[in-house]
């Protein structure tokens, strides 16, 4: 164990790892992000499953009870349900004062990251933890700008499933 170990010191996370960052920004959880029983008005197709910081555990992601409503490139006029929904807080989310919304539509999220990022096999965290609390997704779930998200570059020696024990271990938890 000592000697596998020690043959880890010269590895960088960020070398073996394409993407670490923070899951999606909204921009207003209080409209985009929804309870179960609240997404019969709009279009299943936009509706993701979303989870929260707190919400992941070591090796546990949880089951998510909230949807978030993806806006990211598409056409509103397409959704009319969905349209129907957001406009009726158009002027606030048109007026929202996030650097990130700048140039964006009115009805879309303000750091969405792509669907190819988010459905892809990764590892996951909260973003504030009293320990590591890692989890690996197989499940292509979302999660709010409250977790953050390692997927491994193609290249690399080591599978998410060793990364995930490795970052949850008693030698890392300092």
């Amino acid at each position: 164990i000592f000697r596998k170990v020690d043959n880890l010191k010269d590895t960088v996370l960020s070398e073996v790892m394409e993407d670490i960052s923070a899951g999606i920004k909204t921009g207003m959880n209080s409209v985009f992000i929804l309870e179960e029983n609240e997404t019969h008005e709009i279009e299943d197709e936009l509706l993701k499953p979303i989870l929260r910081g707190n919400e992941i555990k070591k090796y546990d992601i949880g089951i998510p009870d909230e949807y978030v409503i993806y806006t990211s490139d598409i056409q509103i006029d397409n959704f009319p349900r969905a349209k129907s929904y957001l406009s009726q807080y158009k002027g606030k989310l048109a007026n929202r004062k996030d650097g990130a919304f700048k140039g964006k539509k009115w009805f879309e999220l303000n750091i969405p990251l792509s669907t190819e990022v988010l459905g892809s096999n990764k590892i996951i965290c909260p973003d504030i933890s009293e320990k590591n609390n890692f989890a690996y997704d197989t499940e292509a779930t979302y999660i709010l700008n409250t977790a953050y998200l390692l997927r491994p570059t193609g290249k690399s020696d080591y599978s998410l499933n060793y990364l995930t024990g490795l970052l949850n271990s008693n030698v890392l938890e300092f």
